[in-house]
């Protein structure tokens, strides 16, 4: 991996419709989205970094070596963006 690994992951909030629960998907702007559903036991900052988390793990290869560097909401206010650098970057 490289030393200086950096990607930036939004997710936003899909409400639930007549026979689906609500839902969380996270996306890039390369176009890959994944979406999960809400835990309900979580808060909603918990469920968004666990969309975030599971964009990586689908997306990225040396997501184990990634950690979380920040995050925050988004300007429209519907989702967060969750920054990830490399674990062993200086």
């Amino acid at each position: 991996m490289s030393s200086n690994y950096m990607t930036i992951v939004y997710t936003r909030f899909i409400p639930g419709k007549n026979f689906k629960g609500s839902q969380i998907a996270a996306f890039t702007f390369s176009g890959k989205k994944v979406v999960v559903d809400k835990n309900h036991a979580l808060s909603s900052e918990a469920n968004h970094l666990l969309a975030a988390q599971e964009w990586l793990k689908k997306n990225v290869q040396d997501a184990p070596y990634l950690t979380l560097a920040g995050h925050g909401d988004t300007p429209s206010g519907a989702g967060y963006a969750f920054i990830f650098k490399s674990k062993f970057e200086d």
